[in-house]
């Protein structure tokens, strides 16, 4: 897990890449852009748990599916970038919200895990309270 949302620069740029897209005015308009630095700059700095695919191992039956996905995301990085962008982007904010319920499903499981040992082999335990 990682705690506030390591891809800032990424998410500071989305207005402009919108705006490039679709040509809006309000979305280049100073206070819209002020607005969305100042909720994003609160995320960051917050304790707000994200995924980490640090870990994540892929199984061999999914490399296949995995690159043709890859695939379909390069192409249309080439034909529509900005679009492109701004959907990784908001599929990424969209990310936030179930990572943070995942993160505290876990650590609720965790915890009651700790109250009664027998179960605790069944609950993962979050990656703040595991110890190296």
């Amino acid at each position: 897990w990682w705690m506030g949302p390591p891809a800032g620069a990424a998410l500071a740029l989305t207005p402009l890449v919108l705006s490039f897209q679709f040509g809006q005015d309000w979305i280049r308009s100073p206070m819209a852009i002020a607005i969305w630095l100042i909720l994003l700059a609160g995320i960051m700095v917050s304790r707000i748990p994200t995924y980490s695919f640090k870990k994540v191992k892929i199984q061999h039956t999914d490399i296949s599916l995995i690159l043709v996905g890859v695939g379909v995301m390069m192409a249309a990085l080439f034909t529509e970038p900005w679009l492109t962008l701004g959907l990784i982007a908001l599929c990424y904010m969209g990310s936030i919200p179930l990572s943070y319920q995942t993160y505290h499903d876990q650590e609720k499981a965790w915890n009651a895990a700790q109250l009664n040992p027998q179960s605790a082999q069944n609950a993962p335990a979050p990656a703040d309270k595991i110890s190296a």
